[in-house]
């Protein structure tokens, strides 16, 4: 995964930007390594290098509470039912919106 040096985000603390020989994570790049980091499958030094990002970055800090909690919402979410009056008018109205043949 190629990091870039500095954070996209101009407002956030100053350890965004790269002050050694290793670059930082930036907000894009930790998005693009949370599947992986939540799974375990991320290098130790990438997580070491994501770990000290979410230290001082609040933004993805919550994005990554929202990532992991996403899974049990969803599964919540399957368990509930739609009334059956409703289910029935959502069936007729998706059908009134298919093109006729």
């Amino acid at each position: 995964m190629p990091f870039t040096k500095k954070c996209e985000t101009a407002t956030l603390p100053q350890h965004h930007y790269d002050c050694g020989s290793q670059p930082m994570f930036t907000c894009k790049n930790s998005i693009h390594a949370l599947l992986e980091y939540v799974d375990g499958e991320l290098s130790e030094s990438d997580a070491a290098q994501l770990r000290e990002h979410l230290h001082g970055c609040t933004p993805c800090v919550d994005f990554l509470q929202t990532y992991k909690a996403t899974p049990k919402l969803a599964r919540r979410a399957l368990v509930d039912q739609m009334p059956s009056e409703m289910a029935s008018k959502l069936k007729a109205f998706l059908r009134s919106k298919l093109p006729t043949k």
